[in-house]
């Protein structure tokens, strides 16, 4: 009865607080991206010649970002907590996600912070 669950509480809480480091390890919202010290010249310069350049014949291509991709594999409760954690949902809603073992969850973090769920437990590779 009551003693049990008291016990168990202490270790869901113990349990959580393990999955909620090891989500802050893995998914971080960084603040947007500024030019470093050294690149501010750089991106003053492409400015001030874009604002001269008012026909557009001169158009520099901008350097594009690398794209970083995080492979996590674990239980399927720890991708449902994630995943909800990623989405500003709450956790407690975990059981309403499905997911079938050897499943692949896509999530998009962009560097402004926004998430997209692109798949969630997807099976088509197997």
């Amino acid at each position: 009865g009551e003693p049990f669950l008291c016990a168990r509480s202490r270790d869901v809480h113990v349990e959580g607080a393990k999955m909620e480091a090891a989500f802050r390890s893995l998914f971080f919202r960084d603040l947007p991206c500024r030019p470093a010290s050294g690149r501010r010249e750089e991106a003053e310069a492409e400015e001030a010649g874009a604002a001269s350049d008012s026909a557009g014949k001169n158009k520099k291509k901008t350097p594009s970002r690398k794209d970083e991709y995080d492979i996590v594999v674990c239980h399927a409760n720890v991708i449902r907590y994630f995943t909800l954690r990623a989405l500003q949902l709450p956790p407690e809603a975990w059981l309403r996600l499905g997911g079938k073992n050897g499943s692949i969850t896509h999530l998009k973090i962009r560097p402004t912070g926004s998430v997209t769920l692109e798949s969630f437990g997807e099976t088509g590779q197997m």
